[in-house]
């Protein structure tokens, strides 16, 4: 009769420390190290990433403040592509079986994107499939489409786009689709 309250108790005392464990590590990460590897990770030649933070997001997840791309070879001043905040949270079920799915949002130029990208095995080896969707990008805030101060190009455009790139980063296929509201030059 006493075996029970003693068991549960064991078990109760074991489940706190993990949990437990598991709330410290995820607060006490060191996020300003993972920012500074994943910007060298993803910073290849000719190309630039930069952060301005990277800090946990519940649930978990990662958020990303001020992310910026530059191509080097289209101009140092102008961003290939910039991120006021993006969101990525992993998907824990296919991690079990090995394969890395994440799901991410993000804000850029006045609209949304949203969207996943997934581990898949493909020919010569692992691939990663990525589909996105955007939404209500206001294109005259694309510093490619600024020139002289002033947009030469001003509507919204929405639209879906569908990439598949292998394990060392080369696009082997992709689609697009546009959807947007009369553009005005």
């Amino acid at each position: 009769m006493r075996f029970w309250p003693v068991f549960l108790k064991l078990v109760a005392y074991g489940l706190y420390a993990v949990v437990a464990f598991v709330i410290f590590l995820y607060v006490m990460f060191p996020y300003d190290v993972l920012q500074q590897r994943l910007v060298e990770l993803l910073s290849q030649e000719g190309v630039r990433l930069s952060m301005v933070r990277l800090q946990p997001a519940f649930p978990p997840g990662v958020r990303v403040q001020g992310l910026r791309l530059v191509v080097e070879q289209w101009g140092e001043s102008d961003a290939a592509l910039q991120l006021a905040t993006m969101r990525l949270q992993p998907e824990w079920l296919p991690l079990f079986s090995g394969r890395l799915q994440v799901r991410f949002e993000a804000s850029l130029y006045g609209g949304r994107l949203n969207g996943e990208a997934r581990q898949a095995p493909g020919e010569g080896g692992t691939v990663w499939d990525v589909k996105t969707r955007f939404v209500d990008l206001d294109i005259a805030e694309y510093p490619w489409l600024i020139r002289a101060e002033k947009p030469f190009l001003r509507g919204r455009l929405s639209g879906d786009l569908a990439m598949v790139f292998a394990a060392d980063g080369q696009m082997q296929e992709s689609a697009l689709l546009l959807r947007g509201q009369p553009l005005a030059l």
